[in-house]
C-alpha cells in the first residue's frame, strides 16, 4: 500500500526529486516490517475478473489534479451468487473510460485489490476494499 501512490506519479528512478526520497523510505519500512521477507510477498496479488458494469463510471479528480473513475462491477459465480465490487482506475486509463463504459456492459478488469479506512456516517472508520484497475477491456 505505500508504493501505490508512488507507483501513480510515474517516478520511476530512485533520484526521482517527485518521489524518490519517499519510494527509497517506503522500501525502507516495507523492508522492515516483520514477516515480510523477500519480495514476492510483499507485491499485491493481481486479479483478472469479468463481469457487469452497474453504472457509467462517474469521474473526479485526485487532489493533483489526475483523473479518477469510480464504477461498480457485478460478478456472478456459478452457483448464481453475485458479488460487487468497486473498480477505480487513475490517469489516462480513468479517462479512457470516459463514453466508453455505460451500465450493463460486459468487462474485464486486470487490477489489484486496495483497501483504505474511511469514515462512516457516524463518524466511525471502516474499511472500504476497492479494486484499482490496471486494465479495463470489453468482452466481445
Amino acid at each position: 500500500m505505500l508504493l501505490d501512490a508512488l507507483d501513480r506519479c510515474g517516478g520511476h528512478e530512485a533520484g526521482c526529486p517527485e518521489c524518490g526520497p519517499a519510494r527509497a523510505l517506503a522500501f525502507e519500512t516495507l523492508a522492515s516490517s516483520p514477516g515480510l521477507t523477500t519480495a514476492q510477498e510483499r507485491k499485491p496479488e493481481r486479479l483478472q475478473i469479468r463481469g457487469r458494469a452497474g453504472a457509467a463510471p462517474a469521474f473526479g479528480s485526485t487532489r493533483r489534479g489526475a483523473a479518477v473513475a469510480r464504477f461498480p462491477l457485478a460478478v456472478h459465480d456459478q452457483t448464481g451468487t453475485t458479488t460487487w465490487h468497486t473498480v477505480v482506475a487513475f490517469g489516462d486509463r480513468a479517462e479512457r473510460l470516459r463514453g466508453a463504459v455505460g451500465r450493463g456492459d460486459a468487462l474485464e478488469v486486470v487490477g489489484y485489490f486496495h483497501e483504505r479506512a474511511v469514515r462512516a456516517r457516524g463518524g466511525r472508520p471502516r474499511q472500504v476494499r476497492e479494486l484499482y484497475a490496471a486494465a479495463v477491456r470489453p468482452l466481445v
